[in-house]
């Protein structure tokens, strides 16, 4: 490990959890320790090691000490490999030669205090379900694996699985319980805008699975947007408008796939139960909201109820709205750029659309900031002059930006609900709060 790695550590788990690996390192027993990194790596490492397979079951803690996480042991737990042993919550002697720290995860884990989020797929055999869906899946479009499944990506809000087929790559994404929708949903759109949407091979609607193909060559921003991003940045914007302007005419449909009611008559309650969730909100902690900033929030209520009648009020139709619209869920092609990751959507105000747009904007020193940014606005606004006027869209921006903040935190919860302690996680435990706290510069 080079010194400017981060020293990351691992349970692997045998038995459904009841057996954790520790191996001598030494002349002391201690957890697996490796570079930080993406599933593959590190279960490319603890291959290299004991010759055999694990699977990526998620994170238990990720702080400024490094990342914990959560392997299961593929192969029969009967023998551990050379230099390591199998302990159970039974074995306490074993586990008082653990340094404190080791000691401390292994009985947090035992205990249920280190327990993974509540999703599917960090429950002990999902993966072989999962491969296995997407073999027969495969099969029954006539092709075939020509090699081993990765693990893309796991986190408390997705799981996606890559695989090398004869045909190319193919992708299983998982959605979690908070966003049952976003494969039936992506599938429905690929009917409806077939340029613009990746190619959808197979749904399981109840498990939230989405199967689709490999998109082909493509370009990315990949940093924060810069000047000359605009031209390819401001058409994606553009069709992206066209493309919630189509949904007009089909929000029966989309509801009847589940899709959430975001609109702002529903906004006011969400706002309510969020402040109504201190633990969630950080109140007290250095991370999260302070009391003023809460009670600031608490006496807003009212007048956000009012601000969203008034957004209601504006005169444009209800829409398919992306709340996690931005460059970053958008690869650029020349016969159409590809939108993704639909799960974050509901039905709502159109003037809430851009609300992770602009949140780049706030959160970079962009260069010509002002003007990309104005741009990018004029792009959006433009395509809904068909019903109102681009000076009433102007006067509503701030209603719908304010909008958007309530809507995008309420995401972020349903993102945060499944981990049983957000507080372990710089990454996101912050999420929610620091979203609300947008809406602040709008409290008189």
């Amino acid at each position: 490990m080079t010194g400017t790695e981060t020293e990351a550590r691992t349970i692997v788990t045998a038995d459904e959890g009841k057996r954790v690996l520790v191996h001598e390192d030494g002349g002391r027993w201690s957890l697996p320790r490796h570079p930080a990194g993406g599933p593959e790596r590190i279960r490319a490492v603890l291959r290299e090691r004991w010759g055999e397979d694990t699977v990526r079951l998620g994170t238990l803690v990720d702080t400024g000490s490094g990342p914990v996480y959560a392997h299961q042991w593929c192969a029969e737990p009967s023998a551990a490999p050379g230099s390591t042993r199998w302990l159970s919550a039974s074995d306490t002697e074993a586990r008082a030669c653990l340094d404190p720290a080791d000691r401390a995860l292994t009985e947090g884990w035992f205990s249920g205090d280190h327990a993974l989020p509540d999703v599917p797929w960090t429950r002990p055999g999902w993966y072989a379900e999962a491969t296995g869906w997407l073999a027969d899946r495969l099969r029954d479009n006539g092709s075939a694996l020509t090699g081993p499944v990765e693990q893309f990506l796991v986190s408390p809000w997705a799981c996606t699985l890559r695989a090398p087929t004869d045909r190319g790559h193919v992708f299983l994404k998982a959605a979690p319980p908070g966003f049952p929708h976003e494969a039936v949903l992506t599938e429905r759109l690929g009917s409806w805008f077939p340029d613009n949407i990746v190619p959808v091979l197979a749904v399981e609607a109840e498990r939230g699975w989405l199967l689709s193909a490999d998109i082909g060559a493509c370009t990315y921003i990949e940093d924060v947007t810069a000047a000359e991003d605009v031209p390819r940045y401001r058409s994606s914007v553009q069709r992206y408008a066209e493309m919630q302007r189509a949904t007009t005419e089909r929000i029966s449909e989309v509801v009847e796939l589940g899709v959430p009611d975001r609109r702002p008559a529903v906004l006011p309650g969400l706002f309510e139960r969020m402040l109504d969730e201190p633990e969630r909100l950080g109140l007290g902690q250095e991370w999260g909201l302070t009391a003023e900033e809460h009670r600031r929030l608490l006496g807003f209520r009212p007048e956000f109820a009012r601000r969203c009648a008034e957004l209601a009020a504006t005169g444009l139709p209800d829409v398919l709205v992306n709340i996690d619209f931005w460059h970053g869920n958008v690869s650029f092609r020349p016969q159409g750029d590809i939108f993704f990751d639909w799960a974050e959507t509901g039905i709502g105000h159109p003037l809430c659309g851009m609300t992770t747009v602009l949140r780049e904007f706030e959160q970079n020193d962009i260069a010509d900031g002002e003007r990309v940014r104005q741009a990018l606005v004029d792009a959006y606004l433009d395509r809904w002059t068909p019903y109102v006027s681009r000076d009433r869209l102007d006067d509503a921006c701030p209603l719908g930006e304010q909008a958007a903040i309530v809507w995008r935190a309420w995401s972020w919860r349903d993102c945060v609900v499944p981990v049983p302690a957000p507080e372990r996680h710089d990454g996101f435990r912050h999420a929610v709060a620091a979203n609300l706290r947008r809406l602040l510069a709008f409290v008189d």
